[in-house]
C-alpha cells in the first residue's frame, strides 16, 4: 500500500483516528481470544481425530478400513466430520457393568469372617 505522503495521494487516503486502530485491536484480540465453539460439521484430520478419540491413527485408520468412520478427501488430505467421530468414540465406549449387589457382598463377607473363625478352614 503506497503512503499518504504526496499532496495528491493525502486527497484520497484516509488514516484512521488513533482511537479506531484501538478499537480494531480490541476486535481482533477478543476474536483471537475467543474462538469459536465447535460445530457438528467441522472437518478433522487424522492426527485431530486419534487425539480427540485418546487413540492412535492407526485406530483411526482401520476404522476408516473396516466402515466404522466415513472420511472424506482423498488420500493425503483425508477428513473426518466432527459429528461422525462423535458416534464413533460411542460406539467404543465399553459398556457399564452393575457392580457386585450388596447381598452378595454381605453373604461373602460373612462366609469370610466364619473361614477366619475356623481357622481358616472350609
Amino acid at each position: 500500500m503506497a503512503a499518504c505522503t504526496s499532496p495528491s495521494a493525502a486527497r484520497k487516503c484516509v488514516r484512521p483516528t488513533p482511537e479506531q486502530v484501538e478499537a480494531a485491536f480490541r476486535v481482533l484480540a477478543a476474536a483471537i481470544a475467543a474462538p469459536p465453539a465447535p460445530s457438528a460439521d467441522d472437518l478433522l484430520v487424522e492426527v485431530d481425530v486419534a487425539q480427540i478419540a485418546a487413540t492412535s491413527v492407526r485406530v483411526v485408520r482401520a476404522a476408516r478400513r473396516r466402515g466404522e468412520l466415513a472420511a472424506y478427501g482423498g488420500q493425503r488430505d483425508r477428513s473426518y466430520r466432527r459429528r461422525d467421530v462423535e458416534r464413533w468414540i460411542e460406539s467404543r465406549r465399553a459398556p457399564i457393568h452393575s457392580a457386585i449387589d450388596d447381598a452378595d457382598m454381605d453373604a461373602r463377607i460373612e462366609r469370610l469372617q466364619r473361614r477366619a473363625a475356623n481357622g481358616g478352614a472350609r
